[in-house]
C-alpha cells in the first residue's frame, strides 16, 4: 500500500461517528431561494472541523468511587483544545512510559477528567485538519491517541496498545472545571473494575433510575406547508419553483428538473438524485466530505447536533467516491434510526464535488415549551446480560455472565427512533452494548431485546 493509501485510510478510519455540525435545524427555517448552481458556504472550515474532532464523551473523576459521564460539554471541549493540541503537538514515542491497566484504572480514583474520542487519530490528522499543517513535529506524527486523561499532575494517553504516561507540561489546572461539574450535580458512574473487578475503565450508571428529557418525534411530511416543501425542491433543484415540474402521487410528491429529481413521500422518507455526469476517477476523502457538509448547510439547513457515523468507499461504474452516514442527538444522547429501509438519519453519495443522492429519515419534534424529564429505571448491566445470555453465546458454551461482561467493547444509552412514525412518539430511551463487534440494543427498564444492528 503506497503513501497516499495509508494517509487516506488513516484520516477515513478518524472521521467516522466524529461530531460534526452544532447549530439549530428547522424545516420552516429553510435558507431563502437560491437559485445558483453553486452553494455559498456559510460556516468557518475550522470551527467545523473542531466539530469533527470532538471527543465522543468526557469522563469526570471526582475520587475514589465517585465519577460521571458526560455527552454535552462544548464549552470544557472548547477550554481545553489549546491543551489536547499540545498533547497531540508535543507527545513523543521516546518519551511515553508504558503504563498498566490496573495503574490507570488507579488513576481514575484521583480528580481528573478523560476526552474519550470515538476513534483512533494521530498528531498529524489532528493538525492538518485544523489547519496548523506548519507545526508538524516528525516524532510523533503517527502516534495514535484514542483518550486523553488530564489531571494537575500527570497526562495519560490510551490507544490499543495500551496506556502510555507523557512528561508534556500542560500548565493548567483543572480544579475549577472539576469544581463547576460537581456544583451542578452529577449521575454517578462506576466502572467495570468497581462494579465486576473486570479491568477495563467502561462506566455504567450507580443508580437504578436516571433522568432522561421527554422527546417526541413524528415522520409525518403531510403536515408540512406546500410552500416549506417549495423552498426545499427549489434548494436542492438549484432552480424557481416555476421551471420544477411536480409529480403528486399517492404516497407523496415527486419535483423533478433536468437531471434532478427530489421525492418527498408522506411517512417521511426524503430522496433526492443528480443523475448527471460524474468525473471522479479518484477517490477524495476531504473534497467529498466537504461538498457533502457543505450540500446540508446550504440546500437543507442547518442541522442540530448531526454527527458523521460511518464512511463507506463506493464505485459507480469507473467513477471512485463515498457514502457517508450521517445521525443526530438529543441532549447530546446519540438517536438511532430503528426503521426497515432506513438505518441513518441521513445518507449522502458524494463524487469529489458531485452529490450523486441524499437520502433522510425526516422528523419533526413536537413543539411543547414545557421541557419534561422522566425518571427511567436502568436495570443493572449483569441482570440485562443473564436475560438475554442466549444473544451473547449459544446454549453450550460455558461462558458466564462475568465472562461475557468481560468481553463487552462499549456501553451507551441512546434514544430510539421507530421510522416511519405518523403520530409524535416518544423516544425510547435504551441500552446499547458493543459486543464481538455487533450492537445489540436493550430496553433499560425490563432488560427485553430490542435489536440488533
Amino acid at each position: 500500500m503506497n503513501k497516499k493509501n495509508i494517509i487516506l485510510n488513516i484520516i477515513l478510519i478518524v472521521l467516522v461517528a466524529l461530531t460534526i455540525i452544532q447549530s439549530s435545524f428547522l424545516w420552516i427555517d429553510l435558507p431563502k431561494r437560491e437559485t445558483s448552481n453553486q452553494a455559498t458556504e456559510s460556516y468557518n472550515p475550522e470551527e467545523l472541523f473542531i466539530e469533527i474532532l470532538k471527543p465522543q464523551k468526557l469522563i469526570v473523576n471526582f475520587g475514589e468511587q465517585r465519577h460521571t459521564i458526560l455527552n454535552k460539554f462544548d464549552d470544557t471541549y472548547k477550554e481545553y483544545l489549546d491543551t489536547i493540541f499540545t498533547i497531540f503537538n508535543e507527545t513523543e514515542e521516546d518519551s511515553l512510559v508504558p503504563i498498566t491497566v490496573e495503574e490507570y484504572l488507579d488513576f481514575q480514583q484521583k480528580r481528573s477528567i478523560v476526552f474519550e474520542f470515538n476513534r483512533v487519530i494521530t498528531g498529524n490528522i489532528f493538525r492538518n485538519l485544523l489547519g496548523f499543517s506548519n507545526k508538524s513535529n516528525k516524532k510523533n506524527d503517527n502516534i495514535p491517541i484514542s483518550n486523553i486523561y488530564i489531571s494537575d499532575s500527570d497526562v495519560i494517553i490510551g490507544n490499543a496498545n495500551g496506556y502510555f504516561k507523557s512528561n508534556i507540561s500542560i500548565n493548567k489546572s483543572i480544579a475549577t472545571t472539576l469544581s463547576t461539574i460537581e456544583n451542578q450535580g452529577y449521575e454517578n458512574y462506576n466502572n467495570f473494575f468497581e462494579l465486576y473487578g473486570i479491568k477495563k475503565n467502561l462506566l455504567f450508571p450507580q443508580k437504578t433510575s436516571i433522568s432522561v428529557r421527554d422527546v417526541y418525534y413524528s415522520s409525518d411530511l403531510l403536515q408540512v406547508e406546500q410552500q416549506t416543501k417549495n423552498n426545499l425542491a427549489e434548494k436542492l433543484l438549484s432552480q424557481s419553483i416555476d421551471y420544477i415540474q411536480e409529480i403528486t402521487q399517492d404516497n407523496g410528491t415527486t419535483f423533478v428538473y433536468e437531471d434532478k429529481f427530489l421525492t418527498l413521500n408522506n411517512n417521511g422518507a426524503i430522496y433526492y438524485e443528480d443523475s448527471s455526469n460524474i468525473e471522479s476517477k479518484d477517490r477524495n476523502l476531504y473534497t467529498s466530505l466537504n461538498s457533502s457538509i457543505n450540500f446540508i448547510a446550504n440546500k437543507v439547513g442547518t442541522v442540530e447536533s448531526l454527527s458523521l457515523s460511518k464512511i463507506e468507499p463506493i464505485e459507480l461504474g469507473k467513477n471512485l467516491g463515498y457514502k457517508f452516514s450521517f445521525n443526530i442527538s438529543e441532549d447530546s444522547v446519540p438517536v438511532v434510526i430503528n426503521g426497515e429501509k432506513y438505518k441513518n438519519y441521513i445518507e449522502l453519495q458524494v463524487f469529489s464535488d458531485h452529490i450523486r443522492s441524499y437520502q433522510q429519515a425526516y422528523r419533526q419534534i413536537e413543539n411543547d415549551p414545557e421541557i419534561k424529564y422522566t425518571n427511567t429505571r436502568v436495570l443493572p448491566l449483569e441482570s440485562i446480560v443473564d436475560k438475554n445470555r442466549i444473544l451473547f453465546v449459544d446454549e453450550l458454551s460455558e461462558l458466564t455472565v462475568q465472562d461475557i461482561l468481560a468481553k463487552i467493547q462499549d456501553i451507551d444509552l441512546v434514544y430510539l427512533y421507530d421510522f416511519p412514525k405518523e403520530e409524535f412518539q416518544k423516544l425510547s430511551i435504551a441500552v446499547k452494548i458493543n459486543y464481538d463487534n455487533r450492537e445489540l440494543f436493550f430496553s433499560t427498564e425490563s432488560g427485553k431485546f430490542i435489536m440488533e444492528r
